[in-house]
């Protein structure tokens, strides 16, 4: 009877010494096009900056998964950091390219991507060390929107070819 009361506090004492970071707030993702206007049939930079805080990050894993329509767009670039984090900062930009199309005009909208990602979700804080707890969680961009513009009139007598 003694273990197990013994037992029940060690576990109590480990739930109670067990720390969540908020996940929600640890990775965010964004879609990003160059900061001008975008036309039908141009073929434009497309970003996917994840902002992760580089304390309970751990790592990209397996591929990115994104359904690219209404757009049209080229496989994903290899991921790299925007910038580096500076020594004590908390936060850091994982960044995708690709290059993406617009067929139509109007207002486009795309459906989030996902990444699987190590992270940190809690640590057990022993007296001597402390040890980290990690899981492997799918993380989601935010939808990413996109004004349009229609191609202008041809000028007169342009005969289509460019």
């Amino acid at each position: 009877m003694v273990r197990l009361r013994r037992a029940a506090a060690a576990l109590m004492a480990l739930a109670a010494l067990w720390a969540a970071p908020a996940l929600g707030q640890s990775v965010t993702g964004a879609f990003e096009a160059p900061d001008k206007p975008l036309w039908a049939g141009e073929v434009f930079d497309l970003t996917l900056a994840w902002t992760v805080d580089w304390a309970t990050f751990g790592n990209l894993e397996g591929e990115l998964e994104w359904a690219s329509e209404p757009l049209v767009a080229e496989p994903w670039g290899a991921p790299a950091l925007r910038n580096p984090p500076a020594p004590g900062a908390s936060r850091a930009v994982i960044e995708f390219k690709t290059r993406a199309m617009a067929l139509q005009p109007g207002e486009i909208r795309v459906e989030p991507a996902s990444q699987v990602m190590r992270l940190q979700t809690g640590v057990v804080d022993m007296e001597e060390y402390q040890r980290a707890i990690t899981e492997t969680r799918t993380i989601q961009s935010a939808p990413g929107e996109f004004a349009i513009r229609p191609l202008p009139p041809a000028p007169e007598g342009f005969t289509g070819a460019v």
